[in-house]
């Protein structure tokens, strides 16, 4: 399964909608080349903050706030390190 990320280093408006453009490119070819395809899901990490998208053939939903990555840890507490 083929999924799309685009970076940036720095979060300001222009970058975030940046970020966005460009992932709607990339799905937008994969749709092209993959007539069989349902969905596609994106993920947009300016500096900080990340947010994730669902693109399929009749449009796109996304995360309404951005998450911060800083703040959300995604290891379960079982397997983090100990001090």
């Amino acid at each position: 399964m083929l999924n799309v990320v685009e970076i940036k280093k720095i979060e300001t408006e222009a970058e975030v909608n940046s970020a966005l453009l460009q992932l709607c490119g990339y799905t937008r070819q994969i749709f092209r080349e993959q007539l069989d395809r349902r969905f596609v899901i994106g993920l947009t990490l300016c500096f900080d903050q990340l947010r994730v998208y669902l693109f399929d053939r009749s449009g796109v939903m996304g995360t309404a706030k951005a998450i911060d990555i800083h703040q959300v840890c995604l290891i379960p507490h079982h397997l983090r390190p100990h001090n």
